[in-house]
């Protein structure tokens, strides 16, 4: 029991970002990459002035990644993907007059006796992640934490980036153009029907199972093309929220495949 109400607590914790790093970082981070991320920014606290070190469990961070041998195996991979992670490097406007390279963790550094993974995130990101008063996205690790599609992920928080108001219903539109760039899909899934398939009705769906929001989507054309997308995202109210476990997700995720 008291594992279980520790990983509630961690997954409690709460991730904001300023709009502007929700919007302009284009880049869909694998799954993995995207929940170590996720888990270091909730670490940092509302009062911090600046970025100072944080700490990871590796194997307190597997389990709550389900993972079945997070000592092992699991332990080799954690590493691969948090030095993945490192490697990660974006040009980005810093203000309006400067642009540049920006990494999202820098030089992480692992205890070998007990697994303790040491991180630093990069300077740069400090006005996008600290004293956030206005323009700002911020929810709970347990919105997105059994979320299977990176995608889900993204298409969560940039959703909740337009200025969503509790209990209130939110519409935006985007052009398929725009929407792939932010998604950093302008080269994968170019065939439209993989794209809606595999990236929103995949992401959807994440969203609408373990989410406390509800997504719909609708599509426009041009002529012939599918030019534009317009979603509706709203609040979950007045039923008991329902969260799908993993194992949930997995056989959903088999019988779409099998109908597609």
């Amino acid at each position: 029991m008291d594992k279980l109400l520790k990983q509630q607590k961690e997954l409690a914790q709460i991730v904001a970002k300023g709009n502007r790093i929700v919007r302009q970082w284009q880049l869909s981070l694998p799954l993995q990459e995207q929940k170590i991320f996720l888990y270091v920014l909730s670490k940092i606290k509302p009062e911090d002035e600046a970025f100072y070190p944080i700490t990871i469990s590796v194997k307190e961070f597997g389990k709550l990644l389900g993972l079945k041998d997070p000592g092992g195996k699991d332990y080799i991979h954690l590493k691969k993907n948090i030095l993945k992670l490192a490697a990660r490097m974006r040009w980005m406007d810093i203000d309006d007059e400067t642009e540049a390279v920006v990494s999202l963790i820098e030089k992480p550094s692992i205890k070998k006796r007990n697994g303790v993974v040491t991180v630093r995130l990069d300077k740069h990101l400090q006005p996008f992640l600290l004293n956030l008063k206005t323009q700002y996205t911020s929810y709970s690790l347990q919105d997105v934490w059994h979320m299977k599609s990176s995608y889900a992920i993204r298409l969560y928080e940039i959703l909740k980036s337009f200025d969503y108001k509790r209990g209130e219903m939110l519409t935006h539109h985007f052009t398929i153009p725009q929407f792939r760039e932010w998604l950093d899909c302008v080269d994968i899934y170019k065939d439209w029907r993989n794209f809606k398939k595999w990236v929103i009705d995949t992401a959807v769906s994440e969203i609408n199972a373990v989410s406390n929001y509800y997504v719909e989507y609708e599509t426009f054309r041009l002529g012939r093309e599918i030019y534009e997308i317009e979603f509706t995202m709203r609040e979950k109210r007045g039923l008991e929220e329902y969260r799908e476990t993993e194992d949930e997700i997995a056989r959903r995720q088999m019988k779409l495949e099998d109908v597609t």
